[in-house]
């Protein structure tokens, strides 16, 4: 499967607002508006920047996404943005 592979590394040596700046830029080219990357940010902090170790973050991209989790809307929305997003700690 292809995936976007964003590594954030060990959170002790690096600084969280370097972090949290290029996983928001990274949201953004997958197609969410800036309010909604920093929502997904907001909602997630902790898991991701808050405490000790290593974090990878995988972005889907949209066609494997919507290949696993299809999605039918009707009426049909006149735009759609969907970011599928793993997070796996070691």
């Amino acid at each position: 499967m292809s995936i976007l592979l964003f590594k954030l590394a060990e959170l002790d040596t690096l600084d969280r607002n370097e972090l949290e700046s290029a996983l928001l830029q990274q949201l953004e080219i997958a197609g969410l508006r800036t309010d909604e990357a920093k929502g997904l940010i907001d909602s997630w902090r902790s898991a991701f920047f808050e405490s000790a170790g290593s974090r990878v973050v995988f972005l889907l991209k949209l066609e494997e996404y919507n290949l696993m989790l299809p999605m039918k809307c009707n009426p049909q929305p006149t735009e759609r943005a969907r970011v599928g997003l793993v997070l796996t700690e070691f």
